[in-house]
């Protein structure tokens, strides 16, 4: 996963009276494609074995925001986040469920192995 620093310019700081910490493996982030607004919720969660598992949520959201990300547009987001050559995984959530209003979000993931920090299969 890149270093969440370079997305500074397009970090959160605060929603509403919340205010939101962020550092080089942690942040929420925002983004325009085209006429289309993304809110990217990126970090790193540890595991009892050692291992980490990188992850992005994202989603559109406003005017232009009702609906799944495109083919290019989940490309371009895992680009922003992940290094080429970095294999990453997908979820698409179910229909039934609805998280904060964010029916439309996807999860980018990458997990890496506690032993030498390599792709998990």
């Amino acid at each position: 996963m890149r270093n969440l620093n370079e997305h500074n310019g397009y970090r959160i700081k605060k929603i509403g009276k919340i205010e939101i910490v962020g550092d080089e493996h942690k942040g929420v982030f925002e983004f325009a494609s085209g006429l289309t607004l993304f809110r990217a919720i990126a970090g790193v969660e540890s595991h009892p074995d050692g291992s980490v598992t990188e992850h992005v949520t994202f989603y559109p959201y406003g005017k232009y925001g009702q609906r799944f990300p495109t083919w290019e547009e989940i490309c371009w987001m895992r680009d922003l986040f992940f290094l080429p050559g970095e294999k990453v995984e997908m979820t698409i959530p179910t229909a039934s469920e609805t998280s904060h209003n964010k029916t439309y979000h996807l999860e980018l993931y990458r997990k890496v192995s506690a032993e030498n920090m390599e792709v998990s299969e």
